[in-house]
């Protein structure tokens, strides 16, 4: 690592360590050991039930969801800074959902409430004062050091009123792009053998999510799906070396993927560590592509 990039990541870390000493409430200190575990220091959310107690413990996934609910209330309603403080605090539950995946699943009950606040953000249209306070916190942060799951698109790629108006009249100039919707595909638990293992009737319905990714510029690429017998996912682009070259980061729902080699045009997650429950609601999730321009598309 580059010494300014060792210095950076220091920097970020010294910061959420203070955080997390003068941090009172046990979700304050859970937020705090979750970002601390994004930088690679992982013994504070590793060891965070001794940390907040086993009393505050069992209440953090009512609190937790009640958080979240009031989040995306915020999210649908604020604008300015206020919107921007919200999205930071979404930066927070993206980390937490993101550590606890890696990380034991001890908050597994409170995934869903998470996983939603994660996924309103992708929809969430900022102004240009909320853009420009997000795009100083990601500086102050060092969030462009991190890897792209334990960021949120719309605070590592922050785009404001007037670069949206800009990008959309340099589309207005040409053929406007068309984005097909995907539908997403509902599965029920009888799909699933009982051996634990996915059906032929839901891996065939997963494959067909595949479409034609077609953006601002014109490029273009093909995508598609593949659910395995394993619980494997694929996500695989047909596009030349420059387009995949753009790709930020691919996740099925909040769950992140990972480019199999440099040439970023095939992404792998799997589903065979989670609980039949979880893997049924993970496979009837988006597939979301962020590109390194700040955009976004769901399949």
């Amino acid at each position: 690592m580059p010494r300014r990039d060792e210095s950076s990541r220091n920097d970020a870390i010294g910061v959420l360590q203070q955080r997390l000493l003068a941090a009172e409430d046990p979700i304050e200190q859970l937020f705090s050991a979750a970002r601390l575990c994004a930088w690679g220091e992982e013994t504070a959310f590793r060891s965070w039930p001794s940390l907040i107690g086993a009393p505050a413990a069992t209440e953090l996934p009512p609190r937790l969801s009640a958080l979240c609910l009031d989040l995306l209330g915020r999210l649908r309603s604020q604008h300015g800074h206020p919107l921007a403080a919200t999205l930071i605090e979404c930066q927070d539950v993206c980390s937490l959902l993101t550590a606890d995946l890696a990380h034991g699943m001890l908050l597994q009950e409170s995934h869903d409430p998470l996983a939603a606040v994660v996924h309103e953000c992708d929809s969430v249209l900022l102004d240009d004062e909320a853009a420009v306070l997000l795009e100083e916190f990601t500086r102050a942060q060092h969030l462009d050091l991190l890897s792209t799951e334990w960021v949120l698109g719309m605070v590592r790629h922050p785009l404001g009123e007037t670069a949206r108006l800009e990008l959309a009249r340099v589309a207005g100039s040409c053929t406007p792009p068309v984005r097909p919707i995907c539908a997403v595909p509902s599965f029920e638990g009888e799909l699933v053998f009982d051996g634990g293992r996915p059906s032929t009737r839901m891996m065939s319905a997963f494959s067909k999510r595949r479409g034609m990714i077609l953006c601002d510029d014109g490029s273009k690429a093909v995508v598609r799906a593949v659910l395995e017998a394993d619980w494997r996912v694929s996500v695989e682009f047909d596009a030349d070396p420059d387009w995949c070259g753009r790709i930020d980061g691919v996740r099925l729902g909040a769950l992140p993927a990972e480019a199999i080699d440099d040439d970023l045009d095939t992404w792998v997650t799997s589903l065979s560590n989670y609980g039949l429950d979880t893997q049924t609601k993970l496979v009837g999730q988006p597939i979301m592509v962020c590109l390194s321009n700040g955009e976004r598309f769901s399949m």
